[in-house]
């Protein structure tokens, strides 16, 4: 039985933590973590798009500034969600690419309900 060269030990550690492009299941599982971010404003699209509208109706203009700091703290969650999936998959992150990629499978996995409300792409 052969036994490896200590010289060669450094090499074999250099290699084994050297980073590796992300795997389908990194995708699939940052996909999933996208999806669980945007989790919460998805299901609020419908409700806030409903009060916006009626505020707007009837001119209260109170109503649609508490609606606008709603939507404010729920981006910040969001926000803080998205840079937290910057550091689980730090490989995917280090390239708009990648991040394009899990988007898109993040898109198809979880449509988000409020491009039927509010148009966009």
């Amino acid at each position: 039985m052969s036994r490896v060269s200590p010289c060669f030990l450094p090499i074999l550690l250099l290699v084994a933590a050297a980073p590796f492009p992300a795997g389908a299941n990194d995708y699939e599982a940052a996909a999933n973590a996208v999806c669980k971010c945007q989790e919460q404003p998805h299901q609020k699209s419908k409700e806030m798009a409903a009060a916006i509208r009626t505020a707007q109706q009837t001119g209260n203009f109170s109503e649609m500034t508490r609606i606008q700091g709603e939507l404010l703290a729920i981006s910040k969650e969001v926000e803080a969600c998205y840079a937290k999936l910057s550091e689980q998959f730090p490989e995917i992150a280090k390239s708009e690419e990648e991040i394009d990629k899990v988007n898109d499978m993040a898109e198809k996995m979880c449509p988000n309900p409020a491009k039927e409300i509010w148009g966009g792409s």
